[in-house]
């Protein structure tokens, strides 16, 4: 299922200056039937210790946002980010968890990976800190979908990375 929005939000920057930057959601892809599990360090995940499994943490949609920057001319940069956030159609106004915005192709090798059956993403938390969780979508078409976006977006990225010279 697909949302066209159009919504202005302020963003604060984390750079030695903090300035204020706009941000326009143009578009949201929403998938429905995702969990999120945390992930076992690998010294636990050994063959004398294999009755520990990972444990649900989450039951829910994920919504993928494509974002567009506003300078202060009022210009829309035409080089999109992203933004991952966990949480539930009904109630569109709590979230679970979300991830950093994503802008370039460095960013997206940190923030998501395919791992086998399901992606392994990094959870951006209070106080600057990072979880990292797995990922499965149970329904095979929104996983399919899923995939699809994550590769187009990856795909993306390093093209504009080749063409900055990044």
């Amino acid at each position: 299922m697909s949302t066209i929005t159009a919504a202005i939000t302020d963003c604060t920057l984390t750079t030695t200056v903090s300035k204020s930057k706009r941000t326009v959601k143009a578009h949201t892809r929403q998938f429905s039937s995702a969990y999120l599990y945390n992930v076992l360090p690998s010294d636990l995940t050994s063959d004398r210790v294999s009755n520990l499994r990972p444990c649900k943490l989450f039951h829910g949609d994920v919504f993928v946002e494509e974002l567009l920057n506003v300078n202060e001319m009022g210009n829309v940069d035409h080089v999109p980010s992203y933004q991952f956030k966990f949480g539930w159609s009904n109630h569109l106004d709590k979230l679970f968890c979300e991830t950093e915005i994503i802008d370039n192709i460095h960013k997206m090798n940190e923030v998501i990976k395919t791992w086998g059956n399901s992606f392994r993403i990094m959870m951006q938390c209070s106080q600057n800190r990072y979880v990292l969780l797995e990922l499965k979508i149970k329904d095979s078409n929104e996983d399919r979908g899923f995939r699809d976006l994550v590769c187009r977006i990856s795909d993306e990225f390093e093209i504009l990375a080749e063409l900055m010279w990044d």
